[in-house]
């Protein structure tokens, strides 16, 4: 019975479910970047999300959707980037 259950169903029902293994996150053309989501099974063929050199920040939130990080109410438009060389390498003693 089992044989007739796998002839009968479609193969979209075969298909295993599409499951996030990781994300690979690139330098893209003229400043932008590229997310790649990598699935479990080999069926599910890598999809890539492109965002323009303007789109930081919603590059970061598709991340962090993504990758199941809690952004809360941190806004993403308005952060500062952190200067280089100001920040403390080791506690001071």
């Amino acid at each position: 019975m089992v044989g007739k259950a796998m002839l009968s169903s479609s193969s979209k029902e075969r298909t295993p479910p599409k499951v996030l293994d990781h994300l690979e996150v690139k330098q893209g053309e003229n400043g932008g970047h590229i997310v790649e989501h990598h699935f479990t099974h080999y069926e599910h063929k890598p999809e890539m999300h492109i965002f323009g050199q303007s789109e930081g920040p919603e590059a970061m939130m598709h991340i962090a959707e993504h990758a199941k990080i809690d952004v809360g109410k941190l806004d993403l438009e308005h952060e500062s980037e952190p200067e280089h060389g100001t920040e403390k390498v080791a506690p001071e003693k």
